[in-house]
């Protein structure tokens, strides 16, 4: 009887523990529950603003991309004008060169293109030089 009634005792001891263990792993779930949540919105957030970051690389990256695209054709452009202004420079000193300018008409065309193009400190405009030359 003695024997029966300390297996009762162990039983109850046992099963009280095992109440205390059964709450202990409710309350786990509870926690487990709350952080899984939580690392699911942070999951989400960090795959939105990983989103986000790939589009604005991809965006600034086409921006860059346009900016390369329009430095080479300004470069291009200025080669291109450059080379014109060249040529044309070159066709009115062979012109100058070549054709024989009276004197007394020369010196009158030279005044005329020294007043209108060049005002005193200001930067001479090579287009009214070239049309009164022309």
């Amino acid at each position: 009887m003695v024997k029966y009634n300390n297996l009762q005792a162990e039983n109850k001891t046992l099963r009280e523990k095992i109440d205390v263990m059964r709450k202990e792993q409710k309350n786990q779930n509870r926690v487990n529950k709350v952080f899984n949540h939580e690392l699911r919105v942070t999951n989400e957030k960090a795959k939105k603003l990983n989103t986000t970051t790939f589009q604005g690389q991809r965006v600034s990256e086409e921006t860059n991309n346009q900016i390369l695209a329009l430095k080479a054709k300004h470069e291009a452009e200025k080669y291109i004008f450059e080379r014109k202004i060249k040529d044309l420079s070159d066709k009115l000193r062979e012109r100058d060169d070549g054709g024989e300018m009276d004197k007394t008409k020369g010196k009158g065309m030279a005044a005329a293109v020294i007043d209108t193009a060049t005002p005193v400190g200001e930067f001479s405009n090579p287009v009214a030089l070239l049309k009164l030359r022309l």
